[in-house]
C-alpha cells in the first residue's frame, strides 16, 4: 500500500503543473477491491453512482472529501499523510476543507456536517481490523492533529469584497461573480446600486457564517451603465464598481 501511495504521489508531482481542475464524477464508487471482486452476488463488486460531482484545484483535498463521502475516515489512509510529508498537500482533516455547494445558481459555503446525508458506505478489503469481514469500512475514529485554519474559512480580519474576473460585463458575459469575506458570524447585506444610488438588487442578507462567500449578479435585466456592489456588516462597508456594457 505504501509503494502504491508513493507511486501515486510521484505521478501527481510530475503532472501537477499542467492540471488546473480535478474532478470526481458521480460520485461513483463500489463495494469491493476497486476491480471485480466484492461482497455482491457470487463475490462480485457492487457499484454505486450518485448524482454528485465534485471539483477543485487541489487533488488531495478533493480525494479527502471523496473518501469522507464514501463513509471512510480520511485520516486512516497513509496516502494523505505521505502527501503532507512530501510537501504535496497541506490538508488532512476534511472539516478544515472549504466546501462550496452549488445552490440556486451559485456556490454556497457549506459546513461538512451538512453533507452527511450524501455519505454512501463503501466497503473495502483495505486496512482490516481483527475480526472484521473481508469487506469492511475504514471508519475507525482518527484524532486529527492541529492544522492552520483554511483561509476561506477564516474570512480575514475585516469584511472585504471583490469581483472575480473583469469588472466590466459584456453582453456575452451576463453574470458578475462577487466574492465577499466575513470575519465573524453575523448579519450582513450585499446590495447592488445604480449610479443614482438606487438599489437594484439584493444579493444576500441576514445571518452569514464566518468565511469567504460568493454571489452572482445577473446583469441581463439591467440597463447598461455604472453600478456599485456594496457589502455592509457591523457598521463597516465596502464597495466595488461593475460596468455593464451592451
Amino acid at each position: 500500500m505504501e509503494m502504491w501511495a508513493q507511486r501515486a504521489l510521484d505521478n501527481v508531482a510530475v503532472v501537477r503543473p499542467a492540471v488546473g481542475l480535478h474532478v470526481i464524477e458521480g460520485i461513483s464508487g463500489q463495494n469491493g477491491n476497486a476491480f471485480t471482486s466484492g461482497p455482491g452476488p457470487g463475490g462480485t463488486a457492487e457499484v454505486f453512482l450518485t448524482n454528485l460531482v465534485l471539483f477543485g484545484k487541489d487533488p488531495f483535498r478533493l480525494d479527502i472529501l471523496g473518501h469522507w463521502l464514501g463513509s471512510h475516515e480520511p485520516g486512516n489512509f497513509g496516502l494523505f499523510h505521505l502527501a503532507k510529508e512530501r510537501g504535496l498537500s497541506t490538508a488532512l482533516d476534511p472539516r478544515n476543507i472549504p466546501i462550496y455547494l452549488w445552490q440556486n445558481g451559485g456556490p454556497k459555503l457549506t459546513p461538512l456536517a451538512e453533507l452527511e446525508k450524501f455519505r454512501t458506505p463503501l466497503t473495502t478489503p483495505y486496512l482490516p481490523k481483527t475480526g472484521e469481514p473481508p469487506y469492511h469500512l475504514c471508519n475507525e475514529p482518527y484524532t486529527y492533529p492541529s492544522e492552520p485554519t483554511a483561509v476561506s474559512l477564516k474570512g480575514g480580519e475585516r469584511s472585504a469584497l471583490r469581483v472575480l474576473g473583469r469588472m466590466r460585463t459584456e453582453r456575452s458575459e451576463s453574470t458578475a461573480v462577487l466574492e465577499y469575506a466575513i470575519p465573524s458570524h453575523g448579519d450582513a447585506a450585499l446590495d447592488v446600486y445604480d449610479a443614482a444610488g438606487q438599489r437594484v438588487r439584493r444579493l444576500a442578507a441576514g445571518p452569514v457564517a464566518r468565511g469567504v462567500h460568493m454571489a452572482s449578479f445577473d446583469t441581463r435585466e439591467v440597463a447598461a451603465g455604472q453600478y456599485f456592489c456594496n457589502l455592509c456588516m457591523a457598521g463597516h462597508s465596502c464597495s466595488v464598481p461593475i460596468q455593464v456594457v451592451r
